[in-house]
Parts: C-alpha cells; sequence; structure tokens
C-alpha cells in the first residue's frame, strides 16, 4: 500500500529542491555548449530543458510555500523570515522566468531563422 500523498499545504520541502538542483546544474550545460563545439547545440538544448523544469519548479516551490506559510506559527521573528523568504522566493521565480525565456530565444532563435531562410522545395 502506497503512503497517503501530502497535501499542498505541506509539499513545499519536498518540492523546494527540486529546482534548486535543476538551476544549479544548467550552467555547467550552457559552458559545455560553448566549450565542445562539436555537440553545442545538444548541451544547449539540454541547458534550455533543465532550465524550463526548473523554473516549473519554482512556480511550484513558491505557490507550496504560500499555501504552506499559512500554517506555519506566527510570531514577529517568523514573520519578518517568511516575509523575506516570500521575497526572495518571488524574485528568484521571476528572474528565472525571464532569464530561461532569453535563452530559449538565444537557442530557438537560429532554428526559426534558417527555417525561414531555406527555399521552398
Amino acid at each position: 500500500m502506497f503512503p497517503p500523498i501530502p497535501s499542498w499545504d505541506t509539499l513545499h520541502p519536498l518540492i523546494v529542491h527540486f529546482p534548486i538542483a535543476l538551476l544549479l546544474v544548467a550552467p555547467l550545460f550552457v559552458i559545455l555548449s560553448l566549450a565542445v563545439r562539436k555537440y553545442s547545440r545538444p548541451f544547449a538544448v539540454c541547458a534550455l530543458t533543465l532550465m524550463i523544469l526548473g523554473t516549473i519548479g519554482t512556480i511550484v516551490a513558491v505557490s507550496t510555500g504560500e499555501a504552506g506559510a499559512e500554517l506555519a506559527d506566527r510570531t514577529p521573528g517568523v514573520d519578518a523570515a517568511l516575509e523575506q523568504h516570500e521575497e526572495l522566493a518571488e524574485t528568484t521565480r521571476t528572474l528565472f522566468i525571464v532569464v530561461t525565456a532569453i535563452f530559449a530565444l538565444i537557442v530557438l532563435a537560429p532554428l526559426v531563422v534558417k527555417k525561414m531562410l531555406d527555399p521552398l522545395p
């Protein structure tokens, strides 16, 4: 028998580590795409995939964190720490949405331009 699925407001500690790991590994693939020219495209696509999954993970982590914050015991110190934690999480989410979109344009633009420049059969 499987254990019960945790509720949304208790998932934050389980969810939050996935985007951290994915977004820490993605720059390594960006560097590899620049260093190993023979496999530049596959490494760049891998980096983009990690960034997309990590960015989606940040969105989910912020959502579960907001739900979980409602359960936290509130004292002035806890409120201040949660407020700062929430602001940093929202900044991280927004930053990676923008960075991922820009990197997607960098990786995918050559494919679009190539298709546009190819003569029709």
